[in-house]
């Protein structure tokens, strides 16, 4: 599998600590150690920490050729707050370098020609208009290929809006959110917060036209609807370090196994235990046990 991220790299900051992570980022370093060959394109500030990240990608195999440095702006940071429950709550910093993300024409046409098999974005990274026109104007380009679509619309404070969640939206083939995000859209778009998880996906694939979605809930498991049913894949419970990057790693194995044949339930299935793990785990891309690594590899 051939991935393509788009959006931030940053550092999380938890207590004394800080972790590589971002949710693009994180899905890309999954998809990596899943034997996916993957790239960014991102923005890092010409700074220490934007050379850190750098290295740190590198050495997890990803294909930075499309990750700039702006030395106007520093390194993404986030400042995370971990509860008892291991539930983490944020507070992102800006302006930062992720925000400026420039594509001219002849990097998105590179990008199109380069045929990748799935494209992945979220909506923080589109919370300024200079990132945010690069990517619609490459979404513009990939929508008459055959690359797949994949949104995670990760939502962050308030750096989302209707328009920016309903372009989204329209621009994907498959779409991960999980059950508090479910609430937020359904307020949105239909006006129902109440509204059930099987009826808002049921609503949004006739609206949008998505092939598959997928709704995370925890250690609930995920509801994964890649038609007129939807299906609900058992979750494995693990005493929870911290959330941090545990929907990104679901969502390397979900794309990982979608794209090579399973349905999406088998590829839910599988997302769930890689999740599991990470959950489990300190920071968003902890190192797999052996286990963890012979599962992806298969």
């Amino acid at each position: 599998m051939r991935l393509l991220s788009f959006g931030e790299i940053l550092w999380d900051i938890v207590g004394s600590q800080e972790y590589l992570g971002g949710a693009p980022f994180n899905l890309a370093a999954h998809a990596a150690r899943c034997g996916g060959d993957c790239a960014m394109v991102s923005c890092l500030g010409e700074d220490g920490r934007g050379q850190r990240a750098l290295a740190a990608a590198r050495k997890m195999q990803i294909d930075c050729r499309y990750v700039q440095i702006n030395g106007n702006y520093p390194t993404g940071t986030v400042e995370a707050i971990i509860s008892d429950s291991g539930q983490a709550d944020y507070d992102i910093h800006e302006p930062v370098a992720y925000d400026f993300i420039g594509l001219d024409a002849d990097t998105i046409n590179e990008i199109v020609e380069s045929r990748f098999d799935v494209f992945c974005f979220g909506t923080l990274a589109q919370r300024n208009e200079v990132s945010r026109d690069s990517l619609m104007r490459l979404l513009a380009g990939l929508s008459a290929g055959s690359t797949r679509i994949f949104c995670d619309v990760n939502l962050r404070q308030n750096y989302y809006n209707r328009d920016v969640l309903e372009a989204s939206l329209r621009a994907c083939d498959i779409l991960k959110l999980n059950d508090e995000e479910v609430t937020v859209l359904s307020q949105l778009f239909y006006g129902n917060r109440q509204m059930s998880i099987e009826d808002f996906c049921k609503s949004l694939r006739e609206r949008m036209d998505i092939e598959d979605i997928i709704v995370t809930m925890g250690e609930r498991g995920a509801m994964v609807s890649d038609g007129d049913k939807c299906h609900l894949i058992e979750g494995h419970k693990v005493v929870v370090i911290d959330t941090i990057g545990a929907g990104d790693a679901f969502s390397a194995v979900f794309l990982c196994k979608r794209l090579n044949g399973c349905n999406c339930q088998q590829a839910a299935t599988a997302a769930n235990r890689v999740g599991a793990f990470v959950a489990s785990q300190s920071g968003a891309i902890p190192e797999y046990d052996s286990k963890i690594k012979k599962f992806v590899l298969e």
